[in-house]
């Protein structure tokens, strides 16, 4: 069966639609780690510590928090790797009901390979009692 000039043309134009979408700018895909982890602690006195479990970091976008508007206080959160090593991610203050990207290197300074990071919280002042928040978390924001 010959195929026709309409034939050659339809074709042509279904390919270049597809290659043309396949580069549209800002349609990149990333295997990335963005699903929310749920947290929650008793935030101790005078600012001590708090840590999520690790979830792996797949990309360079910032980590994500959200304190839930339950919490009875603001959090201070910042990146870490798993094993406790800073990674120069500075403190983020995140109210009750409030959500707020984070900043950090791990990924760049990990080579550009995946690494286990983890988010230090603390309560956002330092108060005599402790204090509960609960919020959720990821490692990569979409």
């Amino acid at each position: 069966m010959k195929k026709g000039p309409l034939y050659k043309i339809v074709v042509t134009a279904a390919l270049l639609v597809g290659l043309a979408v396949a580069f549209l700018p800002g349609q990149s895909v990333s295997a990335n780690n963005h699903g929310d982890t749920s947290w929650s602690f008793w935030l101790g006195n005078n600012q001590q510590n708090s840590y999520t479990g690790g979830r792996m970091k797949y990309d360079r976008s910032y980590a994500y928090i959200r304190n839930d508007n339950g919490s009875n206080t603001g959090v201070n959160a910042w990146v870490q790797y798993s094993n406790g090593k800073e990674c120069g991610s500075p403190k983020t203050r995140t109210l009750p009901g409030e959500a707020h990207y984070i900043w950090n290197n791990a990924f760049e300074d990990a080579g550009y390979k995946p690494v286990e990071i983890r988010l230090a919280i603390e309560q956002d002042r330092s108060l005599w009692i402790s204090l509960h928040a609960s919020g959720a978390w990821s490692p990569d924001s979409v």
